[in-house]
């Protein structure tokens, strides 16, 4: 259940981030933090998942498939982030 809800998390910090750069008005301190720490909860259940999995053999019932779920969550919350640092780098670089 949490390789999931990390998924979903995933998704939401990714759509908050790509929406911050498609509308630049959504750019403000309120949606910074929510979709930092959205995608940091995501990582985090992500790691937990994983660790709690850690000693589960691979051909285990469902155990693939919540690793995979973890894997694009990771991915999915790691590509949120670098776009929200490339805005606020791009924001920096153009205000000094």
């Amino acid at each position: 259940m949490l390789a999931l809800l990390s998924v979903w998390l995933s998704v939401a910090a990714l759509a908050m981030s790509i929406a911050m750069l498609v509308r630049r008005a959504w750019f403000t301190d309120v949606w910074l933090t929510v979709t930092l720490y959205t995608a940091i909860l995501s990582l985090t259940l992500a790691g937990l998942t994983l660790w709690a999995l850690r000693k589960e053999p691979p051909t285990g019932p469902g155990v693939a498939g919540r690793r995979r779920q973890c894997q694009v969550g990771i991915a999915l919350s790691l590509l949120a982030i670098a776009i929200v640092y490339a805005l606020v780098g791009a924001t920096r670089s153009a205000n000094p």
